[in-house]
């Protein structure tokens, strides 16, 4: 599908994936044996639609227009106050690499850095859904595509 298409239909909540193809990316899909490679969360205001993701150096808002392409996973459930409460607050947070090591390995933290799968399931907690896989990418579009199937969405 294309952006102008798709963006009318994306509610603040959506799960966004993405296959980059700079060499940290593939390097996060060839250790998953996924085409994902990063997460965001939708965020819509009036009509522009924002992502909220973790990526170096800090947790950030950034339209969504300038990170085409993309997937979309439609959740379904509008974010609710805590969650974006949770994420507004997130935002200038450190990115952290060790975190997105360890979720490879299973493993979680609380030391208030993020990566973006990590943020992106903690957001998704925070909104009332039963997200208990690991914060990977892959693990979330696959959580997610069982809520809806993931579409790719073009320029």
């Amino acid at each position: 599908m294309q952006y102008n298409d798709t963006r009318p239909q994306i509610q603040s909540g959506d799960l966004i994936g993405f296959s980059h193809h700079n060499p940290a990316s593939i390097v996060v899909q060839k250790a998953t044996g996924s085409i994902y490679s990063h997460v965001a969360i939708a965020w819509v205001v009036g009509e522009r639609v924002y992502v909220f993701e973790a990526v170096q150096p800090l947790v950030r808002i950034f339209p969504l227009s300038k990170l085409l392409p993309f997937y979309w996973c439609e959740i379904k459930k509008p974010l609710n106050d805590d969650s974006l409460n949770f994420l507004n607050f997130a935002v200038g947070s450190e990115y952290s690499l060790k975190d997105c090591i360890r979720a490879f390995m299973g493993e979680t933290t609380d030391d208030n850095r993020w990566q973006c799968a990590e943020l992106c399931r903690e957001a998704l907690r925070k909104n009332d859904h039963a997200v208990n896989i690991p914060a990977t990418p892959k693990d979330l579009m696959g959580w997610g595509a069982g809520i809806s199937t993931p579409v790719l969405v073009t320029k």
